[in-house]
């Protein structure tokens, strides 16, 4: 260790962790689709529960981290975040679905 440099203290805020480890799962759950088609519905189910448990752990975090003086707050935020943002493309998504699937068969209820 070099003179004069610090070492940095692990955070003890485990729930800003999970909060943002949970935000980033549902991300990638958000972009798999892309990459292996066939499993969409099961990535959008993953991409919404990981987005609910981020932002269940990023406000356990949050509050944790008020205790703890202000570790892990960031995190918990971010995590919190990524969670809404999951969650909103998950509902955005299942509404066009229902939406297209509706109008196809009015269309071919016409014929």
């Amino acid at each position: 260790m070099a003179d004069g440099a610090q070492q940095e203290t692990p955070s003890r805020n485990t729930a800003a962790k999970w909060s943002l480890y949970a935000g980033g799962g549902a991300m990638c759950c958000l972009v798999l689709p892309f990459l292996v088609p066939p499993f969409v519905v099961a990535y959008m189910c993953m991409a919404f529960l990981l987005g609910v448990a981020a932002i269940v752990t990023g406000h356990f975090g949050r509050s944790r981290g008020r205790r703890l003086g202000g570790d892990g707050r960031g995190r918990a935020l971010v995590g919190i975040l990524l969670g809404w943002f999951a969650v909103f493309v998950c509902v955005v998504v299942v509404a066009v679905v229902v939406g297209i699937t509706s109008v196809l068969a009015v269309i071919i209820d016409s014929f």
